[in-house]
């Protein structure tokens, strides 16, 4: 399934989310943008062509110059997309188009927060990093912004053992007080 977005000369887009999922065909969508609009992109886990994009730093905006590709991510309400720029037809190159990731802490983009993010931040610091960025670092270490989510739908998440069974337990218990009472 394939859908179409268009920014109009003079227009600004700013896309958080909301782009659709369907589980079973990963909706692709066309973003036409005519000269002198702009598209800004918010999310994380941006790809061109299946590809890192070098120079991207979580919480900062980066110009894509880039047509005639696709770019794919999840945008910050977590919805997955896939944007196929089609070069000076649908995507005038006088239009801007940016990315700000938000994937806090994964300095290396690759996906995860670790410790390869803090040697990241630590041959930058004073350039491009400062304490601020080690503080998202430590806030968000341990997260996974990759995953396989190409794979599979995001995921709704599930109560635990411990909280359905003590769920099933109040059931059984309020049911067995009716029985008793009456």
């Amino acid at each position: 399934m394939s859908a179409s977005l268009t920014a109009k000369s003079g227009s600004i887009v700013n896309l958080l989310g909301g782009l659709t999922y369907d589980a079973d065909s990963y909706v692709s969508y066309s973003l036409q943008a005519d000269a002198g609009s702009e598209v800004h992109l918010f999310g994380y886990y941006f790809r061109l062509n299946g590809e890192e994009i070098d120079g991207l730093i979580p919480g900062r905006t980066l110009t894509l110059t880039a047509r005639s590709v696709s770019l794919s991510g999840r945008l910050a309400d977590d919805s997955p997309f896939r944007i196929y720029l089609q070069g000076d037809s649908s995507f005038h190159d006088d239009a801007l188009l940016t990315i700000t990731s938000l994937s806090y802490g994964d300095y290396n983009n690759d996906g995860v927060v670790d410790a390869a993010d803090y040697v990241v931040i630590r041959q930058g610091m004073g350039s491009l990093y400062t304490a601020n960025d080690v503080n998202f670092w430590r806030a968000n270490f341990g997260k996974n912004y990759a995953g396989d989510w190409e794979l599979r739908p995001p995921s709704v998440p599930e109560p635990n053992g411990l909280v359905g069974l003590m769920l099933v337990a109040a059931v059984l218990q309020a049911r067995l007080r009716r029985r008793s009472i009456s």
